[in-house]
């Protein structure tokens, strides 16, 4: 099963030059808590803005090239875990807790972890959140609603049309609320 997790602004605003708007130490832990020790796919630009592979998660970064591979220290880092993974996947003791698969064909990833019963995460970053809503293959999305606006962000989550979706847990901070919202099946009689 595909989820979205995703802190939006006022006007679904998520980033600007590669960064996200807004620190807020208590939605990074309810990321945290939530994706621990789940699949996480993103895209490169969201790997590169996060600068490591996310711990205790099986992380998937999405190439458009997989050429890129080479010519990015960043993945090219992280590649190395790949290998390690390998080796130790097997062994009670692992070197790292985290997990990468390069994955430069969307259509096949989505083919592999279609049917999951595990719960996966799309992380980011725009592109991929549209992809996935345009497919309709996520069934739930978890959205910290942020009080604020940016007018100069360069990076928009996709417009929900929320009739589809109902909202199954709301939980309000100061100056900002975490929602659950469960996708609507239309029953066919």
């Amino acid at each position: 099963m595909f989820s979205i997790i995703v802190a939006i602004g006022n006007n679904n605003e998520i980033g600007k030059n590669n960064k996200l708007l807004w620190h807020i130490p208590e939605d990074l832990k309810k990321f945290k808590e939530i994706t621990q020790g789940k699949t996480v796919i993103m895209g490169r630009n969201t790997y590169e803005s996060i600068g490591k592979l996310l711990p205790n998660r099986h992380n998937i970064v999405l190439l458009k090239n997989s050429k890129l591979l080479s010519g990015n220290d960043n993945i090219k880092t992280a590649s190395c875990y790949k290998e390690n993974i390998k080796e130790t996947q097997n062994s009670e003791k692992s070197k790292c807790d985290e997990k990468l698969e390069i994955c430069d064909d969307f259509s096949k990833m989505v083919e592999k972890y279609k049917n999951s019963d595990e719960e996966i995460f799309i992380i980011g970053g725009a592109q991929v959140y549209k992809k996935v809503l345009e497919l309709g293959i996520v069934e739930k999305l978890y959205i910290s609603h942020i009080d604020f606006s940016d007018n100069e962000a360069d990076t928009y989550f996709p417009e929900i049309d929320y009739n589809a979706w109902k909202k199954v847990e709301e939980k309000r901070y100061v100056g900002w609320k975490f929602c659950i919202y469960k996708k609507q099946h239309k029953n066919i009689s």
